[in-house]
């Protein structure tokens, strides 16, 4: 049973009262704004018992406790291990005594990789706002997002500026006691030491807490290739004292179930017959509550609901219609070369993570608390306050672990659903979505349909290129749900991530994307656009070298002379796979990585992957465990909706509701993965959570296609 924590003294600690660590980047300095920092700003980390705040990002209990203060949303990626171990490293904390807190909602931890490089590895988050103007956006919402595998790209520098200052203070205030020259103290294990001197990080933190921070820190050298830590998530989920959003308890709560109208629906329902007490309407939606949330989904299910017609609703034949209309009158590909030509096709997917939507909230004295699992601390405040009609300052959620995110927890609706219940009813409430609802209204990765042409000269080489891309919007719908404002109309820019820049040589280049209308409301979905251009573009490298009579591997490597980067990248994965005529390829760059993959098929019909060969370059590496485990969980991520991943829709409602017709992937069918680890030194580092997932798909129909001779356009593939 998972209680909230008593509440502990707010910390009095001024932002204006000291020089605070926020940033820096390449200029390695220490300043208040970075960017645009709101210097009026107090720091609201909470203090326990036994602890001194040594800077924004930093506690140290009088235990030996080195608390770290992370922003990104834990979800099994492994981000808490990877952010600690950056600043415990420059600190020289002993790893034994390192534990995180997720940090508060405070401009100071905003994702500042939103702008600049770290940008690259958002294809989709936030790219409408992008053109209105991101500074403008970070200064008005303060994002504290996790998404696009920008985590390491945007908060790397400022941990390890936070580390190495910390390292600083605690050496400064070791050399008073010592009465020695500060910057002769280092830190090891712990300990600062001097000589044959060593003190605690405990005895000296309150301390080093009143010294002055240096303006720029010394940092210690950047290895390509860090060291495997620890997780530090993995123990107490291993023994079942992790503690979700399903754990909550309060006071007086009950529990709600809820049932949602057709998808986009945000009228009220009209219920009919019996109305259980304790049943709240909302736009879109009803719940029930119970003492048990088993008695509250069966008074659920049981009421007489009755919806206005949607004036689209979603129905994949006519969805199908739409995709193949918006790629028509597509101008041949220029010059005189061969045409080749072919069209692709994939569904709409839903997020199907094991944790379903849920959220506890109480609501009492003009205040709202909300519990969930969330990974966009900012809009989760922003959209609750603004439907209970109260001032942010008065709405507090606690993000908690996320049991699978992908995307759909970037989402917010069961936490509204949950403080508007909690509202209605005036008593503390844990909402928790069925699975049928949970799937049925995911938000999903959108469909899509391209066409791709091409002319070849007599040698193979690519004298011109076209993509065209038929997709519904996702980014505009995005940003008016959770920010109140966005453009809906026109072609989603994301649509084309992954497509819009190649690393091959192929001459004459364009990329389009054309605007679908849909009934069916599209969130993000891991590894967002180029799940799907991934997949356009891959697969098309591989028809165009079977028009040249190449090998598929080797063309590759032809049209990436002027890429050696990516031509070592995807020579590691042949060489680990021990490359055959037969296998699948493909290789993609996306989110600051470049991946490669090769796909050996089992023997036993249908076919299947019996061998994934994965190399992967993100410029440095953290945690080399935690990168393989990334590109194996993206592997298996990409096979499982490469294989069975479809949402189709009828009447307004997705048909796939539950994993009989939504299957995941079973370990009996998970292949033998190997991962190879390549570093580019002077690269910035890259995102690792979605760069493993685009080029599965296509590895895998290549594969089909070089031993079965059939060639799948279309996902899912079908392998019977």
């Amino acid at each position: 049973m998972f209680a909230p924590p008593p509440p502990r003294r707010a910390s009095p600690w001024k932002l204006a009262r000291r020089t605070v660590l926020v940033g820096g980047g390449a200029t390695v300095g220490l300043a208040v704004g970075w960017l645009v920092w709101p210097r009026s700003e107090t720091a609201n980390l909470a203090l326990g018992p036994g602890e001194t705040i040594v800077n924004a990002w930093l506690k140290i209990g009088h235990d030996g406790r080195v608390i770290v203060i992370v922003p990104q949303m834990e979800m099994g990626q492994g981000i808490h291990t990877a952010l600690a171990q950056v600043l415990s490293d420059e600190l020289g904390a002993d790893w034994r005594t390192v534990s995180v807190e997720p940090a508060p909602l405070n401009p100071v931890y905003v994702n500042r990789g939103l702008v600049g490089p770290g940008a690259s590895g958002l294809p989709g988050v936030l790219g409408t706002v992008a053109d209105w103007g991101i500074a403008h956006l970070i200064e008005r919402l303060d994002p504290q997002i996790t998404g696009g595998s920008n985590s390491m790209m945007a908060y790397e520098a400022p941990m390890r500026l936070a580390g190495a200052a910390a390292r600083g203070l605690l050496c400064k205030a070791a050399a008073r006691v010592w009465g020695v020259e500060w910057r002769g103290c280092d830190t090891r294990d712990g300990f600062v030491v001097n000589g044959a001197n060593r003190l605690r990080f405990a005895d000296v933190a309150g301390k080093a807490a009143d010294e002055k921070v240096e303006a720029e820190p010394k940092l210690r050298p950047i290895a390509a290739v860090g060291r495997a830590a620890r997780r530090l998530d993995v123990p107490a989920k291993v023994d079942g004292s992790a503690k979700f959003a399903g754990d909550v308890r309060l006071p007086g709560m009950v529990f709600a179930a809820i049932r949602h109208g057709p998808l986009g629906m945000n009228a009220l329902p009209v219920l009919g017959g019996a109305v259980p007490p304790g049943t709240v309407r909302g736009p879109g939606w009803v719940a029930t509550t119970g003492e048990t949330w088993w008695a509250a989904n069966t008074a659920v299910k049981a009421l007489d609901l009755r919806w206005p017609a949607p004036a689209d609703p979603a129905d994949s034949a006519v969805l199908n219609k739409r995709f193949a209309a918006a790629l028509e009158g597509m101008p041949l590909a220029p010059g005189t070369g061969k045409l080749v030509e072919a069209r692709y096709s994939v569904p709409f997917v839903p997020h199907a993570a094991m944790e379903t939507m849920n959220a506890t909230a109480r609501v009492q004295g003009g205040r709202a608390e909300v519990w969930m699992p969330t990974q966009t601390l900012r809009l989760a405040t922003y959209r609750i306050a603004r439907a209970l009609g109260f001032a942010e300052a008065d709405v507090t959620v606690y993000p908690t672990l996320i049991g699978g995110g992908f995307g759909r927890k970037l989402e917010s609706d069961a936490g509204v659903q949950a403080a508007l219940i909690a509202h209605d009813l005036k008593r503390p409430v844990q909402l928790v979505w069925s699975r049928e609802e949970d799937l049925g209204n995911s938000f999903p990765r959108t469909g899509a349909s391209a066409r791709l042409m091409a002319r070849l000269k007599p040698d193979g080489a690519i004298e011109s290129w076209r993509v065209r891309v038929a997709a519904p919007q996702t980014n505009g719908p995005f940003s008016v749900r959770n920010m109140g404002f966005g453009a809906e109309d026109g072609p989603d820019k994301s649509a084309i991530d992954g497509a819009e820049g190649v690393p091959y040589a192929v001459g004459d280049y364009a990329a389009d994307a054309v605007l679908v209308k849909c009934g069916v409301p599209t969130g993000w979905w891991r590894s967002v656009g180029p799940s799907f251009t991934g997949f356009f573009v891959e697969s098309f490298v591989d028809e165009l070298a079977k028009v040249a009579g190449k090998d598929p591997m080797a063309y590759r490597l032809e049209l990436l002379r002027a890429a050696p980067r990516h031509a070592a990248v995807l020579r590691a994965a042949g060489e680990a796979a021990n490359y055959q005529p037969g296998m699948g390829v493909a290789l993609r760059e996306g989110f600051g990585s470049i991946v490669a993959h090769v796909i050996e098929l089992g023997e036993e019909p249908p076919p299947s992957a019996r061998r994934i060969s994965v190399a992967v370059d993100t410029g440095r590496v953290i945690n080399p465990d935690g990168l393989r485990q990334m590109m194996e969980g993206g592997a298996v991520w990409g096979l499982s909706a490469a294989l069975s991943g479809r949402q189709t829709y009828a009447g307004g409602y997705a048909v796939e509701r539950n994993f009989d017709a939504q299957p995941l992937l079973h370990l009996a069918e998970t292949p033998e993965i190997e991962v190879t680890i390549l570093t580019t030194p002077g690269a910035p580092i890259g995102g690792a959570g979605e760069a493993g997932v685009p080029g599965i798909a296509p590895a895998l129909a290549n594969a089909i296609a070089a031993t079965t001779g059939k060639r799948l356009r279309d996902l899912p593939l079908a392998l019977g």
